[in-house]
């Protein structure tokens, strides 16, 4: 099926900067982000079919190492000179 939507330039833009950022054209990006839209909207997913569309949500981000404790500890909130709503900015 082929939709044609008049998009604002600037939206047409940011879509076509987040498409290019996960490898893929604009029209295929459009069309996972409904895909997308609409899973999340229909529910009704078993478990398994929730955790294969995230992983397929996935596809094209980058890998990233996970975080190491000492990375997202607060015990340096807690070092003199630091306040509760600078640490809470972090």
């Amino acid at each position: 099926m082929t939709i044609t939507i008049e998009l604002a330039p600037d939206l047409e833009a940011r879509l076509a900067a987040l498409a290019q950022a996960q490898g893929l054209g604009l029209p295929e990006y459009v069309a996972r982000v409904l895909k997308d839209q609409i899973s999340v909207q229909g529910g009704g997913f078993s478990p398994a079919e929730r955790a294969a569309a995230w992983l397929a949500s996935t596809d094209g981000l980058p890998l990233t190492p996970p975080l190491w404790d000492e990375a997202i500890s607060r015990d340096e909130c807690r070092e003199p000179g630091f306040t509760t709503s600078a640490c809470s900015r972090r």
